[in-house]
């Protein structure tokens, strides 16, 4: 009697963990978000009825994090050559599993700051820093960056020198690739443009402000073969500055 007793106390525990299993599973949705900030100065000036500018200030940050389904994908196969790619808006990371020096099969995380030199100073500048952890239910993204002299922004230089307002645009492309792992995403953007212009002496003098951030929804469409001019008119406003 006690052992049938302990016997159907397990099978009820087992129902119980599975059925939260299960909602768990049933409820979960991937998530990609981002932060941006971006801003520029500029100073112009008239010359033999001309206008000038120079950009005095050209200086951008980002954040971006993740959580996707790993979709039965064998985590098993993983080696330092498998490949992953990140896009949101703009801008588009690449590389592999192999660009950790610490990243060793079987291991289920990726670690790394990229490091370039300015040309002109030779300082040493981590444009980006990208963490990737996984196991067979998750994958997890972190990421940070600076632009625009290693890598594009997001999306915020679209709006740059656009008269002070509210931004709002809901359909931008983001995705993510892991080996077999594919994830995609339209970004709802929300932020603000502030725009100032003050004169001294007849010239001109500009700082341009962008705050945006986006949330994801998870789409089907797959924007791995997008072609770069497409995905520019996607983004609503974009303009080359």
């Amino acid at each position: 009697m006690k052992k049938y007793m302990l016997f159907v106390l397990g099978m009820v525990v087992a129902a119980v963990l599975f059925t939260q299993m299960s909602v768990s599973a049933a409820t979960f949705k991937p998530t990609l978000t981002f932060n941006e900030s971006y801003t520029q100065k500029s100073y112009c000036y008239w010359l033999w009825e001309n206008k000038f500018c120079d950009v005095t200030m050209d200086k951008g940050t980002f954040s971006v994090k993740a959580k996707v389904s790993m979709n039965g994908i064998d985590i098993s196969k993983f080696n330092k050559e498998t490949k992953f790619g990140i896009m949101v808006g703009l801008f588009y990371f690449e590389g592999t599993l192999g660009d950790d020096w610490l990243y060793q099969p079987g291991k289920t995380s990726f670690n790394i700051a990229y490091v370039d030199t300015m040309e002109d100073t030779g300082k040493k500048i981590k444009y980006v820093q990208l963490k990737l952890k996984w196991d067979y239910k998750y994958l997890y993204v972190t990421l940070t960056g600076i632009a625009p002299d290693f890598i594009d922004p997001i999306i915020a230089d679209a709006y740059l020198w656009e008269n002070t307002q509210i931004i709002s645009d809901p359909d931008v492309p983001a995705y993510i690739e892991l080996g077999d792992l594919y994830a995609g995403f339209y970004e709802n953007v929300t932020g603000r443009v502030a725009t100032t212009t003050r004169y001294v002496k007849g010239n001109e003098n500009g700082t341009s402000i962008v705050k945006v951030k986006g949330k994801g929804t998870v789409t089907t469409e797959d924007f791995r073969e997008l072609p770069p001019e497409e995905l520019i008119t996607r983004i609503k406003g974009y303009n080359l500055h």
